[in-house]
C-alpha cells in the first residue's frame, strides 16, 4: 500500500495565489512589450514613408519589420493567453 502525503489546503491557496501572481507579471511584461514592438513599427513604416530609400535599404528595413511582427505576435499571443 502506497502512502500519500497529504496536501493542506492552505499550501493549495498559496499554490494558486503565487501563480496569478507570476501570471500577472508575465501578462504586464508581455502587454509592454507589445506596446514596444508597437512603436518600433511605425518607426520602419515612418522611414519607408518618409526617408529617401535605396531598394537595398527598404529591403532590409522589411525584413527587420517581418522579424519584428513576429515578435510582436508572440508577445501578443501571451498577452491573450494569460
Amino acid at each position: 500500500m502506497k502512502h500519500e502525503k497529504k496536501v493542506l489546503p492552505s499550501q493549495f491557496i498559496k499554490d494558486f495565489l503565487d501563480f496569478i501572481q507570476n501570471a500577472k507579471a508575465d501578462y504586464d511584461y508581455n502587454f509592454e512589450a507589445m506596446r514596444k514592438e508597437d512603436r518600433i513599427t511605425q518607426d520602419y513604416l515612418h522611414m519607408l514613408e518618409l526617408e529617401d530609400l535605396s531598394y537595398r535599404e527598404r529591403s532590409k528595413i522589411a525584413t527587420k519589420l517581418t522579424a519584428n511582427r513576429q515578435a510582436r505576435r508572440t508577445h501578443k499571443d501571451m498577452v491573450e493567453e494569460l
